[in-house]
């Protein structure tokens, strides 16, 4: 193998066998030729390790690593990194799979931007996968934003970053397992900070009922909040005058507890008065009004299926249908339900244009599916 390839894989795998072969020719037939791919066998029990070896023979760019216990994502990356000796470095997940042209475009952003450029990234496109291993969606990544960077993971799953970025910052958090990848990329935009926007798609990322995104639900939007705790004296300070950001990351912290926790939030509730009006004793209640009629819409209907329901939504494809047998109105028609309390049962991100229409329209109180949380509530159907 050549001593110093230009780029540094690393291909973590447990139990991958079902998609390892594809995520690893997908790099091999890379246009782009000088890198070294590192595959991670983190103490897998099926023959992924076996798959591994075969394609080491085939090509002598490859190195097989075999952990002798699992070390879980962040631990089998760490491991990797350090047999890297490429100049840029980039991972993968063993059910995903590159483009032909993905290390030949981010590697020719990060040569010409010297070192002025931290890291790329770049969209992808989202397979949905059913059991059956078809795909009954496709969906595109959104348009990097920075201003979202204290939200959520805005970088995604394909980039490239410099190996001086490691001699910085350090390896990945083993105790941020779930929001490792999130946890890595806060730490360069918040003490490196160079992180440049490739508007091309250059990736598959699939969906599917047995990835880490799908089974472990709750794990990673808990841990997302933790990492994002960690750098709350910059958002408090940045997200100051945007309210729907402070809600967002309010209603976040709903698994969280601590010291540090409960001051933020009553920090949050003094700039943002409104959350006040927020109720709690929906037990009291035979009826309700569940504003969204989406998939945390009908898992909060599935949970008071003994009480009177009708959804409110916005989306006029829905407005006039039944979903799950239940009335979906528009919010014209939310005056004439006013005896039937408000459940907000949508993502974080919206709850505060949510609340702000309520407000408009006279809604005094609401209840929201992210506070019957942090009460113990909901949480059951949630994940």
């Amino acid at each position: 193998m050549k001593n110093n390839p230009l780029v540094s894989v690393i291909l973590p795998s447990y139990n991958g066998s079902k998609y390892i072969q594809e995520s690893i020719e997908s790099i091999l037939k890379q246009s782009f030729t000088d890198f070294e791919l590192i595959l991670v066998d983190d103490c897998s029990s099926d023959n992924t390790l076996s798959i591994m070896n075969e394609y080491a023979e085939l090509d002598e760019r490859i190195t097989v690593i075999h952990n002798d216990h699992n070390c879980k994502l962040p631990g089998a990356l760490n491991v990797g990194m350090s047999y890297a000796k490429g100049k840029f470095l980039t991972w993968s997940s063993d059910d995903n799979f590159y483009d032909r042209d993905a290390f030949r475009i981010m590697t020719t952003e990060l040569l010409s931007e010297l070192d002025s450029t931290a890291m790329v990234t770049c969209r992808y496109r989202i397979w949905n996968i059913n059991e059956n291993g078809d795909v009954v969606a496709e969906s595109i990544s959104d348009i990097y934003d920075e201003g979202f960077f204290y939200i959520h993971n805005i970088v995604g799953a394909c980039f490239m970053y410099r190996s001086e970025v490691v001699d910085k910052i350090g390896l990945y958090d083993t105790s941020a397992f779930c929001a490792e990848d999130y946890d890595y990329w806060l730490r360069i935009y918040s003490e490196i900070g160079r992180i440049k926007f490739i508007d091309k798609v250059l990736y598959t990322y699939r969906q599917h009922p047995d990835n880490l995104t799908a089974t472990k639900k709750k794990e990673i939007f808990i841990q997302t909040y933790r990492v994002l705790e960690k750098y709350s004296d910059k958002w408090l300070i940045e997200y100051k005058n945007k309210p729907d950001k402070l809600m967002c990351l309010y209603y976040m912290s709903v698994m969280s507890e601590g010291e540090k926790t409960f001051r933020i939030r009553a920090t949050i509730k003094e700039r943002l008065p409104i959350l006040n009006e927020e109720r709690f004793d929906f037990d009291v209640n035979e009826r309700f009004t569940i504003w969204g009629c989406g998939d945390l819409g009908r898992k909060t209907a599935k949970l008071l299926r003994d009480k009177e329901l009708v959804f409110i939504d916005t989306d006029l494809n829905k407005i006039g249908s039944t979903v799950d047998g239940i009335v979906v109105r528009g919010i014209e028609s939310i005056k004439n339900v006013q005896d039937m309390p408000v459940i907000i049962a949508v993502r974080t991100e919206s709850v505060y244009s949510v609340i702000s229409k309520l407000d408009s329209l006279g809604i005094s109180f609401f209840y929201t599916v992210w506070g019957l949380i942090s009460v113990g509530k909901v949480e059951q159907l949630l994940w």
